[in-house]
Order: C-alpha cells, then sequence, then structure tokens
C-alpha cells in the first residue's frame, strides 16, 4: 500500500494540517488534567468536600482515560479511525460541557469519567494516523515532531489555567477543553478515513479486544511496560497534590 496515498486523500486538511490534527490529539490528556491543577484548591472550597474527594476528578480521569485506550485502539482497527474519533471526540465535549457546569462534586466525577473514557480515543487513534500514513524515516521525523510539540503541553497548560482564574473560576478551565474538543470535532469531520479496508481487522469485537491478552503475554513488551508505568508514580503524585502545597500550605497565588 502507497502510504503517500492516503494523505492526497487529505483534500481539506492536507499534510500539513494532517500533522496539526495528530498533534492537538496528542495535547488532549496533559491539557485534561493540567489545564485545571491550579483550581483544584478553590474546588475543595466551592464544593465544600476535602481534597482527597476532590482529587477523584484527576483520579477519575486517567484510570477510565487507560481503559478507554486500551478498548478503543483494537476498535478502530475494525471500525475505522473516523468513526471513534467521532464517538470519543462527542463524549469528550459533552463530559467537558457538563464539568463546566457541575453543581456538585459527584456530578464533576461522574463527567469526568465519561470524560476519560472519551479522552482515550482521541491520543490511541492519532498514534493509529501515524501508522496509516507514514512509513521509514518519515513516520519517524513526524512522530518526532508530534511528540516534542506535544510535550510542551503540560508546561502550557498549567500557566494558561493560572492565567484563566484572574478572569474567571474553574469553571473556565472546562470551557476551554470544551472548545478544544469541538475543535477537534470540526478537524475529525474534516478528516478523511486512512484506514483501507484491507487492513482492518475482520474478526469480532471481542476477538480484536482479546489481541489485548496476546500482547500482554510478550515478556519483552510487558517488562518495560510495567518499569515506565511505576517510574511515572512520583510525578503523577506530585501533580495531584501540588497545588494544595503551593496554594494552601506556602500560601502563594494560582499564578505565581
Amino acid at each position: 500500500m502507497d502510504t503517500r496515498q492516503n494523505i492526497t486523500k487529505q483534500k481539506f486538511l492536507g499534510m500539513k494540517g494532517l500533522v496539526a490534527f495528530i498533534t492537538l490529539m496528542n495535547m488532549f490528556i496533559p491539557l485534561s488534567t493540567d489545564l485545571y491543577l491550579p483550581a483544584l484548591p478553590t474546588m475543595s472550597t466551592y464544593f465544600n468536600v476535602s481534597t482527597t474527594l476532590t482529587n477523584l476528578t484527576l483520579v477519575s480521569f486517567f484510570f477510565f482515560y487507560a481503559v478507554g485506550t486500551l478498548l478503543w485502539g483494537p476498535m478502530s482497527d475494525k471500525y475505522g479511525r473516523k468513526k471513534i474519533l467521532l464517538i470519543g471526540n462527542l463524549l469528550y465535549v459533552t463530559a467537558s460541557a457538563i464539568c463546566a457546569a457541575s453543581f456538585h462534586v459527584y456530578m464533576m466525577i461522574a463527567a469526568r469519567i465519561v470524560q476519560g473514557i472519551g479522552a482515550g480515543a482521541i491520543p490511541a487513534v492519532s498514534m493509529a494516523l501515524i501508522k496509516d500514513c507514514f512509513s521509514g524515516k518519515q513516520r519517524e521525523n513526524i512522530l518526532a515532531i508530534v511528540q516534542s510539540v506535544a510535550g510542551l503541553a503540560p508546561m502550557i497548560a498549567p500557566v494558561l489555567g493560572a492565567i484563566l482564574l484572574q478572569f474567571t473560576d474553574w469553571r473556565g478551565s472546562f470551557q476551554v477543553l470544551t472548545v478544544v474538543g469541538l475543535l477537534c470535532l470540526l478537524l475529525t469531520c474534516l478528516y478523511q478515513e486512512t484506514l483501507s479496508s484491507e487492513d482492518r481487522y475482520e474478526g469480532t469485537v471481542v476477538g480484536s479486544l482479546g489481541r489485548l491478552v496476546t500482547v500482554g503475554k510478550n515478556v519483552g513488551f510487558l517488562v518495560p511496560c510495567v518499569i515506565f508505568s511505576l517510574y511515572n508514580l512520583s510525578f503523577m503524585g506530585y501533580i495531584a497534590i501540588s497545588s494544595y502545597i503551593y496554594v494552601d500550605n506556602f500560601g502563594l497565588t494560582e499564578q505565581m
């Protein structure tokens, strides 16, 4: 299969637009978690709940994002990239809007669960798009560009979230996420399917998901995966508690 042929089919996005689309999708997770970090202490005050309960909005998102990634990836191999992206984006946008309108912490947690499930489709499919559309050295270059730009999101998101707090409350962060989701949804509508019919998985959905078990049995894959996961434990712990330490304990402003 000519991998360049898939790119030429993107008459609305073009090559540069496709790369920008993939990059945006890879920024979804740090934006979804880091953008509202400066507002966590004020959210606890607003909902009048403990920090542990407020942090469930972060933990629940991460957990169901991970579950969503495992589910959506194999399903995109069977049903195509565009269908899965549309479903994931619709879930994400709807849940983000509900987060922005939440009046109870449990409403927020429930919305974050749905948001995490929807978000799981977006980075998973974005990586598949790179495989669909690029090969060889070009694939390596595109992957490097996408990951480098997407790596800026965890640095930019908390700063942007803190700036937003000067003009609005914590709801503003989720309103921004809703807009970002709508932008991604628009780009998804413009995107043309890159997974050819002959490359699609022909088995059942259960069989498609069952291939995850096969991958999990590969010790050469599983061991490094566990090691890298454990490596992130301290980082995730820092993300969850840092805003409380700086704002509540040290008395700094969200911008500081």
